[in-house]
């Protein structure tokens, strides 16, 4: 079963799309970092799927891979760059604005995936929700 909306987004248009919203210096690089740092993040804590320490996303050649999560749960990774972004930054109140806003849609989106696959009892149905391209890089090691 596939969720209905579309396709993941590649990196690059979830950067362009922080970068419009929210101007930054931050590179590409360290934005691409942050993206898959929330992609292991997903894999381990809420896939419950083996531990990965850590994910090969360079940019540039990276910037055309889609991640994990598509449409219309895909705002999880602006929201967690944009918090990123601010924190590194030292705006404190807009950091913490911005983790409130990600905290809660990472959290509606797991309770949804949740009562919906129920990973802990080992459902393989939930592996069509994934970008199937992301999800065989997963299982190849790269």
């Amino acid at each position: 079963m596939d969720i209905p909306g579309g396709e993941a987004r590649t990196i690059e248009s979830i950067i362009a799309e922080v970068d419009d919203v929210c101007p930054n210096s931050f590179t590409s690089s360290v934005k691409t970092r942050w993206i898959a740092r929330l992609d292991m993040l997903l894999w381990r804590d809420l896939f419950l799927q083996e531990y990965i320490a850590e994910l090969d996303y360079t940019w540039p050649e990276c910037k055309d891979w889609q991640v994990l999560i598509a449409a219309p749960d895909d705002d999880i990774y602006d929201l967690y760059v944009r918090a990123q972004i601010e924190f590194h930054n030292g705006e404190a109140e807009k950091y913490l604005n911005s983790a409130a806003f990600y905290d809660a849609r990472y959290r509606e989106f797991a309770a949804w995936f949740i009562n919906a696959y129920q990973p802990a009892q080992g459902y393989e149905g939930w592996e069509s929700i994934y970008n199937r391209s992301s999800l065989r890089r997963w299982r190849s090691g790269w």
